[in-house]
């Protein structure tokens, strides 16, 4: 169950969003916009990346979320190897749905090789949430379906920003409604 009143959604001093409100009992909640929307925003503020003076109620309590937003730059300089053991280290368990086998620095890897590396962190050790930023795009067919079928397993709650359809949603967000 998700509970959401958010007066505002604020990227700096500008303002993203207004008036967020809606109640979700889905397993799977998708956010849904086109480009520059504000989802990702919004799934930042849901996750309590982004301050705001609004309240998000959840159950379970979101105490240990998993998280996955593209920023392509901040662990390029690591090899694989490294960025899996580090995750190790903090995460306690490594989930390697993906298997990727690279010694390579990670600035190195293709697009989707590195949306695979990092979802590897957010889907692993104990998460009560996921928040997922556009997981299915940048992928290749088979890790698409890959990951739909490991997320149709997973019992926690998932947030997940989309633009299009996807089975796995059980809800629809449609950001657009708190457009400034």
């Amino acid at each position: 169950m998700l509970q959401v009143r958010i007066p505002e959604v604020r990227r700096g001093r500008r303002l993203v969003l207004r008036n967020v409100t809606f109640t979700s009992g889905s397993r799977v909640i998708c956010l849904r916009g086109r480009n520059g929307s504000g989802k990702t925003s919004l799934l930042l503020a849901l996750a309590g990346l982004i301050p705001h003076n609004g309240v998000v109620k959840a159950s379970p309590e979101i105490r240990s979320p998993g998280i996955y937003v593209e920023d392509e730059e901040f662990y390029g300089h690591l090899t694989v190897r490294e960025f899996l053991m580090i995750v190790s280290w903090f995460r306690g368990r490594v989930n390697d749905l993906f298997k990727i086998d690279y010694d390579g620095k990670i600035k190195d890897l293709s697009t989707g090789q590195r949306k695979k590396l990092y979802l590897t962190l957010a889907l692993s050790g104990e998460n009560d949430w996921l928040f997922l930023d556009e997981p299915f795009s940048n992928l290749d067919e088979r890790s698409v379906n890959l990951l739909r079928d490991y997320l149709k397993g997973v019992e926690n709650p998932i947030v997940l920003t989309t633009q299009t359809q996807d089975e796995l949603c059980g809800e629809y967000i449609n950001v657009e409604d708190f457009a400034p």
